[in-house]
């Protein structure tokens, strides 16, 4: 009597994984979803010594497997599987960290250009009919025309801020900034056609 021996997906070698899932590419599989799930842990465990954040490590995990998916059909069994996912993980820290440090440089640069910025020396007088201008604007408009006058803003923070599309936020500092001409010319006493 012969005794039928059946084996699960999650018995086989990581090779023979690796193969199955080399012929079911390039639609998502079963096999790649075990291997997934067999090297999960040690690959967020192994990010997170490189990279030194458990945050940083699942997002480079995501990364990692991901890559190994791209790169399935390219792989040879030459050497272990567990050996080329470690070069990829390595692979991947490696750009994680060189992204990490543009951003870090490219934040200090901007902080460091607003810390040298020089405030504005303006008369009292002046001063004071700018703050009369704006509080004579409707709020929507002194919202914008301050984020962007003042604050210099880009239109898409502005946007973001009002909750408005970028475009709608262009407009709305243009209408503000003709809003605020029309009040400094009343103010002065003069008289203008209103523009069209």
């Amino acid at each position: 009597m012969a005794v039928a021996v059946y084996t699960t997906l999650a018995d086989e070698s990581d090779e023979a994984l690796v193969a199955i899932a080399q012929r079911e590419l390039p639609a998502p599989c079963e096999a790649f979803d075990v291997l997934v799930a067999r090297h999960r842990a040690r690959v967020e465990r192994r990010a997170a010594a490189i990279v030194g954040s458990r945050a940083d490590a699942e997002d480079v995990a995501q990364e990692v497997f991901l890559s190994v998916f791209r790169a399935l059909p390219r792989y040879r069994p030459v050497q272990p599987f567990a050996h080329w996912l470690e070069r990829i993980v390595t692979n991947s820290c490696r750009m994680h960290l060189r992204a990490r440090r543009r951003h870090d440089r490219r934040v200090a640069a901007v902080a460091s250009d607003w810390r040298a910025r020089k405030p504005i020396d303006v008369r009292p007088d002046v001063r004071r009919d700018a703050l009369f201008l704006c509080g004579r604007l409707s709020d929507v408009n002194r919202r914008a025309f301050v984020l962007r006058t003042a604050d210099d803003a880009p239109y898409r923070e502005i946007a973001d801020e009002l909750g408005i599309s970028e475009s709608a936020a262009k407009m709305r500092v243009r209408r503000a900034r003709a809003e605020a001409e029309r009040l400094a010319v009343a103010q002065r006493g003069e008289w203008t056609a209103a523009p069209a």
